[in-house]
């Protein structure tokens, strides 16, 4: 008989091989030896997926019956596992109750989340189809990293909320909501759907004062002050309409409005950003990203995808102004989509002050469209005053030209562009 190698390794080596692995193989090692029985339960990286369950197992996921029937089983093994496990520190929690199927149980997220906060957590993920949370117990210590994702719905988040020590904020489909004047008699209705409509109607209609007001009493005016530390900050699909955001450390901030999601896309307007670390900005959106006061003193990066193919009136205005706002960065990164936003009134940006006097380094990215041209009036603009023109680099797709004007008629560059050129001839 061959002699057991493997077994013969420290716990630790052990433990790093089996957190390589799914956490449901991780379980089914109990049965080779002794050696192993527990061991798995000393696991300081807990990853716990529904569909990955309901794979391992072969349950069902079909129908709303089945994955209801799959959820219990799936919460039974979670709480099992947890009840033998050691008293070891975790370092991740990932908690995923990733099918459109299931209504997330809260109680049960609750008191997961409460488990791994008591084992003194460093990074916690939790992704599930709604679930309302009720933050008040996450002043954390330990807490570094916190990614939360709404799947199908827009949540609630509540005005304010500390955890000292995170360095990394993740937040996926939330609002955020200022209750303080709730009853608590409220706080049973918090596991009810929001409707998204009715929220991004609020936020996003500008010429109807009474619901503009009316989601400027609903936002928390600075949703971000208790975390004093926090470095990297992504807001995907969030309604930030009215949102302050002052973080004295944040270094990179991410803002991503994934339309193809939804049903329409979110208006992205915030009323101040004020980071004097941030070195990198990146923003993705259906439309231009608007802020009344922004404040970054240190920034390096940029990227920007402003994808909007039709000729919304003032886009191109507020997607300049965007570009403006952001004039200290030395790198550009800007995608092809976003240029044909820029053209779409050339006479404007011949008026206009390049937005970059500092870049040194621009970079086209091929977007969602098949574009192939760029205008050569748009490169003037974002080159021609730069303070480093005679150093700048630029990097232009391999495929895409630099031209006068775009006379072509087929495909995404024709059709609006040859008629804004006939427009011009004929004006």
């Amino acid at each position: 008989m061959e002699e057991d190698r493997i077994s013969q390794l420290s716990d630790e080596i052990l433990l790093q091989i089996l957190s390589f692995t799914d956490i449901n193989t991780a379980v089914q090692t109990t049965i080779l030896s002794t050696r192993w029985k527990n061991l798995c339960h000393s696991l300081s990286d807990l990853h716990f997926h529904l569909t990955r369950f309901a794979a391992h197992r072969h349950s069902p996921l079909d129908s709303r019956k089945a994955a209801e029937a799959t959820s219990r089983r799936f919460s039974d093994f979670i709480s099992h596992y947890l009840s033998r496990r050691a008293a070891a520190p975790i370092r991740t929690f990932l908690l995923s109750f990733d099918s459109r199927l299931v209504d997330t149980p809260a109680p049960f997220v609750d008191k997961c989340v409460l488990y791994a906060l008591d084992h003194g957590v460093r990074s916690l993920h939790l992704r599930t189809n709604y679930y309302s949370h009720r933050l008040v117990w996450f002043a954390s210590e330990s807490l570094r990293e916190l990614e939360l994702t709404q799947l199908h719905h827009v949540a609630y988040l509540p005005p304010c909320f500390s955890i000292p020590h995170l360095k990394t904020l993740h937040l996926q489909g939330y609002g955020f909501v200022n209750n303080d004047d709730d009853d608590d008699d409220d706080e049973e209705e918090e596991d009810e759907d929001v409707d998204y409509h009715d929220v991004v109607a609020a936020a996003a209609a500008h010429d109807d004062d009474e619901a503009a007001a009316a989601a400027a009493d609903s936002t928390t005016t600075e949703p971000f002050s208790g975390f004093p530390e926090l470095e990297k900050l992504t807001l995907r699909r969030c309604v930030v309409s009215g949102v302050v955001l002052k973080a004295p450390s944040l270094r990179f901030l991410e803002i991503v409005d994934d339309a193809e999601s939804w049903d329409f896309p979110l208006e992205m307007k915030m009323e101040e950003i004020s980071a004097p670390s941030l070195t990198c900005f990146r923003y993705e959106g259906l439309s231009a990203f608007e802020c009344s006061k922004v404040d970054l003193p240190n920034l390096e990066k940029v990227y920007f995808d402003v994808y909007n193919r039709f000729n919304v009136r003032g886009m191109d205005l507020k997607c300049v102004t965007m570009l403006h706002h952001f004039g200290n960065a030395t790198s550009v990164a800007l995608t092809l989509d976003t240029l044909k936003v820029i053209e779409l009134d050339g006479c404007f940006i011949e008026q206009s002050p390049s937005p970059f006097p500092y870049m040194k380094r621009l970079k086209l990215i091929k977007g969602r469209w098949d574009i192939s041209t760029v205008l050569q009036c748009v490169m003037d603009y974002l080159t021609a005053e730069t303070l480093h023109r005679d150093s700048l680099t630029v990097e232009i797709p391999y495929g895409v030209d630099v031209v006068e004007h775009n006379l072509s008629i087929d495909g995404d560059d024709g059709g609006s562009d040859l008629l804004q050129l006939l427009q011009r001839l004929f004006e």
